[in-house]
């Protein structure tokens, strides 16, 4: 037994889980946390507000396969959590929340106008897997155990512990803090049976046309190289769902876009389709299964029901099966599964229709020059354009991170390069997460020498454009290309179609790269096409971080968005967009 406050404490429960990086404000109620933390090694990550501090945490976890851990400041720093808490939700990865409460009298008592007492734990509890309150200074270690057993398990997601402050002072006994196997072995353990995988193989090698699909699961899980691997051996094409874009480089020789050229025939065609680290989501039209039989215009992206047979690989029972049929479920790890797979592949030999891949990726090719050469050299500058001049520029092991709304568009189908991550925030298309994502991604990079670019809209980068600041502080290797076009394009089609006008879709026209200056950062204008590969590298060359804002077509990017069938319809119950 170990006397010591409780913050003390619990920086010591974090630091057993391995967590490196706290990301909070600097706020006095946690300071003792904030302290304890610092003296082990975790540096306080501090940006200008608490949902940032969750979405640098949630792209901090994608990168490292670790959980997570974010503070908010009683009142309205935890307040300010819950965007962030139901965006780490919906993209089911492993956050800590940190809430500072105030005392249980203060939390209790039916008066009316108390100060900085919201409800945090009512809130919460519909999006975390696990939402506590530490009442007891005895409690603290059931209670973190349970909120790293949560995370990890299943499907991975959010879990949230209030801290009331005034108890992160108070010094108690403790025990010795026990390592993680001693809580949640059960997590790191192969549950295959050979059986089930000779199943799969059985499917996959008497297949005429196999397809595999890979998901954003596999970045959370840090898969990458076992996904590689096993989609090598296999020889047969790769699709990725659209939060999946980036598990493998654009330019893997196996890889086709979902619902675009080649891959349009290639998954209608496909017999048999191996799916892992997906839930088989909406973007993908649930693989064809639509909300009700009776329902007219549902996007299928596949073969006709029944047509096809689906093993399905995921570690959450309650995952398969859920958005569409399956013909074999493979219940497990696919950090344990992949590498298995990989290796009873190797000894069959490749299926039956990787010779035909080259031929594909000759189709892929053509449909490729084909989309660049709609492209056109002009002032304000082609979205298109912009992505195909930028990608000029780019290191071979960047990480991408992107946002945005029509630029996303515009990036997801023109950007085909050997990037080494991409990251995004896709399955609710939560707007201002590039800035904040970018960033914790470069805290990362500075470890290996890789850089980081963020191409985004100009209106997602205006939610948390002081966050530039942050990159400057920390001098962060973040290259960001704002796409600008003064305003909300995207919904001018919408407005124009309804409505025969637009409302307040314009904003003033604003010197980006002065501002970053100003900030302390590289900053670079473009308003033509041929100035962007050299800004591009001369950002990246400057050494700080660099804003380089590129004056883009409003025209073309409202309208012209590049394969509307597929986004328009990401609604799948119907439509709402204009084709």
């Amino acid at each position: 037994m170990t006397r010591k406050t409780l913050g003390e404490h619990i920086a010591d429960l974090l630091v057993a889980e391995g967590v490196d990086k706290f990301f909070s404000l600097p706020e006095v109620t946690f300071g003792k946390l904030h302290d304890a933390l610092d003296k082990q090694g975790v540096p306080l990550i501090a940006p200008h507000h608490e949902t940032v501090a969750g979405y640098m945490a949630e792209a901090y976890s994608q990168l490292t396969g670790q959980i997570g851990v974010v503070g908010g400041s009683v009142g309205p720093g935890s307040m300010n959590l819950y965007t962030a808490i139901a965006n780490s939700w919906e993209e089911h990865l492993p956050i800590l929340y940190l809430g500072s409460e105030r005392t249980l009298m203060g939390r209790n008592s039916p008066r009316q106008s108390r100060f900085q007492a919201p409800p945090n734990l009512d809130v919460v509890k519909p999006i975390t897997k696990y939402a506590a309150i530490v009442e007891d200074a005895s409690q603290a270690d059931d209670i973190f155990h349970e909120a790293f057993r949560q995370m990890r398990s299943g499907t991975p997601g959010p879990v949230y512990i209030g801290l009331p402050f005034d108890m992160l002072l108070e010094e108690h006994e403790f025990r010795d803090v026990l390592p993680p196997q001693k809580y949640r072995p059960a997590n790191f353990v192969d549950t295959f049976p050979d059986s089930e995988l000779d199943k799969a193989l059985a499917l996959l090698t008497q297949a005429k046309r196999p397809l595999i699909i890979g998901g954003a699961g596999v970045r959370n899980a840090r898969a990458q190289a076992a996904f590689s691997a096993f989609a090598e051996a296999a020889g047969c094409p790769v699709i990725l769902s659209i939060s999946g874009r980036g598990v493998l480089p654009h330019t893997h020789p196996q890889l086709f876009e979902h619902g675009c050229g080649p891959a349009i025939d290639i998954a209608r065609e496909a017999d048999v389709i191996f799916v892992v680290g997906s839930s088989i989501g909406e973007k993908l039209a649930f693989g064809g299964h639509a909300f009700a039989p009776t329902q007219k215009g549902f996007p299928n992206y596949f073969g006709a029901p029944g047509s096809q047979t689906w093993i399905h690989l995921d570690q959450d029972p309650l995952t398969i099966g859920r958005n569409r049929p399956i013909d074999l479920a493979l219940l497990g790890d696919m950090r344990f599964a992949l590498p298995r797979l990989t290796g009873k592949l190797q000894r069959h030999g490749k299926l039956a229709n990787a010779s035909q891949v080259a031929g594909m990726q000759a189709q892929r090719a053509k449909y490729y020059a084909e989309l660049y050469e709609t492209v056109t050299d002009s002032s304000p500058v082609h979205p298109g354009k912009m992505m195909v001049e930028v990608q000029k520029a780019l290191p071979d092991d960047v990480i991408m991170v992107r946002d945005g709304g029509a630029n996303s568009i515009w990036q997801m189908h023109f950007l085909n390069h050997n990037l080494s991550e991409n990251l995004m925030s896709m399955k609710q298309g939560m707007l201002g997460t590039g800035l904040p994502y970018a960033n914790a991604a470069a805290l990362k990079a500075k470890e290996d020498g890789r850089r980081v670019c963020l191409i985004t809209g100009d209106g997602a980068f205006g939610f948390f454009a002081m966050e530039l600041e942050t990159a400057v502080r920390y001098q962060l290797p973040v290259v960001i290309i704002v796409a600008y076009d003064a305003g909300w394009s995207l919904e001018v089609p919408y407005y124009m179609h309804v409505c025969g006008r637009t409302f307040e879709v314009d904003h003033e026209f604003i010197r980006l790269d002065e501002m970053a200056k100003t900030i302390g950062a590289h900053g670079e204008f473009c308003d033509r096409p041929e100035q962007i590969e050299p800004a591009v590298r001369r950002a990246f060359e400057s050494g700080k971080p660099a804003l380089v804002q590129v004056v883009i077509d409003r025209q073309v990017n409202a309208y012209q968005m590049p394969h509307t069938h597929l986004w328009t319809r990401w609604h799948a119950d119907k439509s709402v967009y204009v084709d």
